[in-house]
């Protein structure tokens, strides 16, 4: 059989028009359906705003246009002769025929969801925008598939070139296979850009939840790739190497061996589709993450402030997009070296890459972030005057503390006028009045009491051309000064009508009397024209009044509104930047009064008409019953002249029942009330513009830190895989033992230094300054951002390896240059590096799972309610939350591990039956059936995909809707919500984002460190290969295939699942739904995992031996 006869060429997925086509419809898909909603808009772009966002489109343009020029470069390299044609060929067969059975199972699956997430939102989004999410969705799976289709195609066409190239030219082969992964790469980030900036455009004010449905196909896709991918590659890796190499004694890539075609395809499917997919999933989860943390900013930022924060994440991908360009170009190699190295012109053109990216960072930052004088980030700090005299009360209630000490009484026995009198307190607080309120606060506020004042939370500037908030279509009355009622029957207008353009302000007064310390008053609100003018008054009148009186205009401050979503308003004084207001002053403000009426005009005007309609009808029936009276009185007088006293009582009686009807006249319409608005302080502080860059820049030493703990790790130079390789003479369970014990210490080292990385932003946005964490978690997404911020470039860098891996391969296998020392040297080079770019890599992609994961659980943490009751561990439910949590990613990892070991299986016995069947495969007679080989294994991989997705999909919908049933709602802004659940979710989300990282390291690192202590006895340690040693090192090896390349990976996807799935379900969970619906959800999701489990049970590794057995000793009876 020849090599072609494996599958049929799928040109439709790679070449012109097919699936690929499909896929990059469907992800232009919303730009069609869903151009002409624009009544959902609710956030209009600056037009600084529409420039930032067609320059990120630029910018996955451009990432885009180079990724096909390089390929077309590639394309045009010589594809060798037609041995080395045909072994590629096979490989491109294997792979197509891999992916598209893939999309097959998938698609399931994914309309599933879509009808899902439709109806999920249908009620609480509306139809467009239920929709629209379920849209968004479709194209962040077809997004993630086109990322790895592309990236696949691309290195199952460069493997052969870059054999070929090899014969002749080092560098050539070196540039060949490098661009040929940096396409996969920029595609990558072109896309994810593309992508996210085109929701932006489209949709606008609604883009933050069209995002997260984004986010989420994207992961979904991930982790079907990732999970697909792996258990294929090492159930062909595996499978090649047992019967292969150990049992036949045949080297690696032999094409006597039945399964180098599926182990060759295997590289692709796993480290090239698998990881693209996981990158671009990484790469806009964290965009996602920033985007979304930046919008949230909005309780602290006004709306052109935090659009700017959501501006900046978008340009810094762009920087991110040109830093890898630039690195991409610096990987060249002189033929004419001696001792060639590939790393050296890999990690040359990594560090130009990192260095450009850090440069431009911080030019950006200075530039869009406030580094130039006028254009600096203030933040919008509410405060009541309570928390405004907060600093002086603690003062007083220390002084009566020291002075109970000095005293030797109790706190309470101290009295005001010690306290005032306290020489230490006058010199803190030099101001009379305002010590005096400080005191008489302090008398009533316990020091452990301080700070449990009302805040005003939940509170965003008002902003007048939101046209979607309610308040500026509240009634007010059009009177000319704020605190004067309004003439009689004067008509209402809008609040936006009144106070848009009426640029109210309070002015700050300081008045100087001879004998008399000067006193400072706050007056207004005024318009500013009549208050400048009354203070200019005054100021002549106290010159005029020979007094020695002096009055001076201190300051002027604006009155801003903010607003909640229950739609109460707040008048805020506001500040400069460092201005201290005096909270006794601000008493002065006794007239501040703007009132509101919670409804708008029409309504107001329909309520007026139904109460005078009332009124004319009330005033009817007095009369009505004024006559009544008149008439019953009369009957008394007439019976008391008559002595009748018969009729005397029936006329008491009649009139006494007049006077109860009487009382229950009353309007039957009342007028709405009108409502004082707040008055509160708003202080502004500058957040510099270095603290940004800063926090992206900790993301990308967090990117060099995990690289040198992986490379200490896993790196054959380094002292723990030497150590491993020097007691492979002992057997395989030492080096087990030692190995393991080795990934747990580096999954220790990994956190630490994520914990290290994550903690900076806290110190750099110090919630205490920042009125909360809300910067602090977008300083999170940052350092995600630039953690991946050369995701072009690392991307570029894993694919490398399975391309030059394919090359070993494919020069091994079609015959061709054996001859060639040099040319053999050069492919050995190229598949030493790519094996060692492979593993560094994967740090980057576990290290971006976690980052993105805590930034997007501050989100879940909003939407869920969660930060008014916050979740505090000894609540029985969120620590079982936690316990589960835990336990998921370990069910999860055991999903895919026995998975690998049934189809790897699965895989032997078909080896092993070639060889039993046809012996004239071992003599070179005759070919082996390579497509039978990757038929079991494509197979295999598609039957265990549906398992792993059902459980990232249903396990935290389970415990979010099991843990609120039989719970009471509470009320948050007077709506009520059942947050139990919510909380349990959360602690379910902390144990996935701890154990899944903690064994993902372990996985990665110790499977990497088996693998390279092979390596390092193949390259002639204790004998090289065949010796007892070299089958010790294969069997460590065969063990952490599935670890390093299929559970520990998937991992990473799977946290991120898991988080967007609380994040789209947050909302739902929360309302009071009644018991018997979260319960049927709660079983529906549990009859699910039960599925899962069920179906991964199905068929072991204990039969699938016994079947082999079967079949040898039905194949040595017929032969005896």
């Amino acid at each position: 059989m020849s090599l072609r006869s494996c599958n049929n060429p799928a040109k439709g997925l790679f070449g012109r028009g097919g699936v690929l086509a499909v896929m990059m419809a469907l992800l232009a898909l919303p730009a069609s359906v869903f151009a002409s909603g624009g009544e959902n808009v609710t956030l209009k772009f600056s037009s600084t705003d529409y420039i930032f966002l067609f320059v990120s489109l630029a910018f996955g343009v451009i990432a885009l246009a180079i990724a096909f020029g390089i390929r077309g470069w590639v394309l045009k390299q010589s594809a060798g002769p037609e041995s080395m044609q045909t072994v590629g060929q096979a490989i491109i067969d294997g792979a197509t025929a891999y992916l598209r059975q893939q999309i097959r199972t998938m698609s399931i699956f994914v309309a599933i969801i879509f009808v899902l997430l439709t109806a999920m939102y249908w009620n609480t989004y509306g139809p467009t925008l239920a929709i629209g999410t379920a849209v968004c969705f479709l194209a962040g799976v077809a997004a993630s598939y086109v990322a790895g289709a592309v990236g696949m195609g691309m290195a199952v066409r460069a493997n052969m070139r870059t054999a070929f190239a090899a014969l002749n030219s080092y560098g050539l082969s070196l540039q060949i296979a490098f661009r040929a992964g940096a396409v996969a790469g920029l595609i990558t980030v072109g896309m994810g850009l593309l992508g996210a900036t085109l929701i932006f455009l489209l949709f606008s004010g609604e883009a933050m939840k069209l995002l997260v449905g984004f986010g989420f196909g994207g992961s979904l896709a991930a982790l079907f790739m990732r999970v697909g991918g792996g258990i294929y590659t090492k159930a062909a890796d595996v499978g090649a190497d047992l019967v292969g190499k150990v049992e036949a004694g045949i080297p690696e890539d032999d094409p006597r061996n039945p399964a180098v075609i599926a182990d060759n395809v295997g590289d692709n499917v796993g480290d090239c589709a698998g990881m693209a997919a996981d990158v671009f999933e990484s790469y806009e989860v964290t965009l996602v993450a920033a985007i979304i943390l930046g919008a949230a900013t909005a309780a602290i930022f006004d709306t052109a402030t935090w659009t700017k924060l959501v501006m900046f994440a978008l340009m810094a991908r762009g920087v991110g997009i040109l830093a890898s360009i630039i690195g991409i170009g610096f990987v060249k190699a002189d033929d004419s070296e001696k001792d060639p190295d590939p790393l050296g012109p890999i990690s040359k053109g990594y560090k130009a890459s990192l260095g450009f990216a850090a440069l431009a960072t911080v030019v950006l930052g200075f530039f869009m972030m406030g580094g130039m004088q006028g254009t600096e980030i203030k933040t919008n700090l509410l405060k009541t005057s309570q928390q405004v005299m907060q600093p002086e009360v603690r003062l007083a209630l220390e002084a009566q503390k020291r002075i109970a000490a000095d005293k030797k009484v109790g706190s309470s026995y101290v009295s005001a006028a010690a306290i005032n009198g306290d020489e230490e307190l006058k010199k803190l607080i030099p101001d009379q009045m305002l010590r005096d309120q400080a005191v008489s606060a302090a008398l009533n506020t316990p020091l452990d009491k301080l700070g449990e004042e009302v805040k005003l939370e939940g509170y965003t500037k008002l902003s007048f051309s939101d046209t979607k908030n309610p308040v500026l279509s509240y009634a007010v009355m059009p009177a000319s000064d704020p605190n004067s009622p309004p003439p009689a029957n004067q008509a209402p207008i809008t609040f936006k009508e009144k106070y848009e353009k009426a640029d109210l302000v309070v002015m700050k007064v300081e008045v100087i009397e001879p004998d008399m310390p000067k006193r400072t008053f706050f007056l207004g609100p005024d318009p500013r024209d009549k208050g400048e003018e009354q203070i200019k008054k005054a100021i002549t009148d106290a010159e005029n009044s020979k007094t020695g009186s002096k009055i001076e205009l201190a300051g002027v401050y604006p009155v801003e509104f903010y607003s909640n979503h229950s739609g109460d308003v707040v008048a805020a004084v506001s500040g400069k930047p460092g201005d201290k207001f005096n909270p006794a002053a601000l008493q002065s403000l006794t007239n501040f009064r703007i009132e509101y009426i919670k409804t708008s005009v029409a309504d107001y005007k329909e309520h007026q008409k139904a109460l005078e309609a009332g009124a004319a009808e009330l005033t009817k029936k007095q009369q009505d019953l004024s006559k009544k009276f008149e008439a019953a009185t009369k009957k008394q007088t007439d019976a008391e002249a008559k002595k009748d006293t018969a009729g005397v009582a029936a006329a008491r009686k009649e009139l006494a029942a007049l006077q109860e009807e009487a009382m229950k006249l009353s309007p039957q319409t009342q007028a709405p009330m009108a409502t004082a608005a707040q008055l509160a302080v708003v202080e502004h502080k500058v957040v510099e513009w270095w603290k940004f860059v800063a926090c992206i820049l900790f993301g990308i030493i967090m990117a060099f830190a995990f690289e040198k703990l992986t490379d200490h790790y896993v790196s054959m130079n380094k002292k723990p895989v030497q150590e491993l390789g020097q007691i492979a003479t002992t057997g395989p369970a030492p080096m087990i033992i030692t190995g393991f014990a080795s990934g747990l210490e580096s999954s220790v080292a990994s956190v630490v230094a994520i914990v290290v990385c994550l903690i900076a932003p806290v110190w750099i946005f110090n919630p205490a300054e920042y009125g909360g964490y809300l910067l602090s978690f977008y300083g999170i997404a940052l350092v995600g951002l630039g953690l991946l911020t050369t995701t072009g470039y690392i991307l570029a860098m894993d694919t490398f390896g399975p391309i030059s891996d394919n090359a070993q391969g494919v020069y091994e296998m079609s015959g061709e240059g054996h001859d060639n020392a040099k040319g053999a040297r050069a492919v050995q080079l190229l598949d030493a590096a790519g094996n060692t770019t492979k593993a560094l890599t994967k740090g980057f992609a576990i290290a971006t799972a976690v980052v993105a994961a805590v930034a997007l659980f501050h989100a879940f943490v909003e939407a869920g309610k969660l930060s008014t009751v916050g979740m505090r561990l000894e609540v029985p439910e969120i620590f079982l939350g936690l316990l589960l949590g835990g336990a998921a990613p370990y069910l999860f990892s055991a999903f895919s591990i026995n998975a690998v070991g049934r189809a790897a299986f699965q895989l032997i016995n078909e080896v092993r039956r070639q060889f039993r069947n046809d012996p004239g495969i071992m003599a070179g007679t005759s070919k082996p059936d390579y497509a039978a080989c990757v038929a079991i294994v494509t197979a295999a991989a598609q039957k265990e995909l549906l398992g792993p997705g059902i459980l990232a999909i249903a396990s935290p919908i389970m415990v979010a809707f099991v843990f609120s049933i039989g719970k009471e709602p509470v009320l948050i802004n007077g709506m009520p919500y059942n947050l139990v659940g919510a909380q349990a979710l959360g602690g379910f989300l902390a144990g996935t984002i701890l154990s899944g990282q903690l064994l993902a390291v372990l996985l990665a690192n110790s499977g990497g460190m088996w693998d390279n202590a092979k390596k390092l006895i193949e390259d002639g340690l204790h004998g090289g290969k065949g010796t007892e040693a070299h089958k010790a090192a294969v069997v460590c090896d065969t063990v952490g295939d599935p670890f390093k390349d299929t559970a520990g990976p998937a991992l990473n996807p799977l946290i991120k699942v898991m988080n967007l799935v609380a994040l789209l379900v947050a909302p739902l969970v929360i309302q009071p739904m009644g018991d018997m619906v979260y319960a049927v959800v709660a079983l529906l999701c549990a009859a699910a995992i039960a599925f899962a489990i069920h179906q991964s049970k199905k068929g072991s590794m204990s039969s699938e031996m016994q079947a082999a057995m079967d079949e040898q000793a039905a194949h040595d009876a017929k032969n005896a």
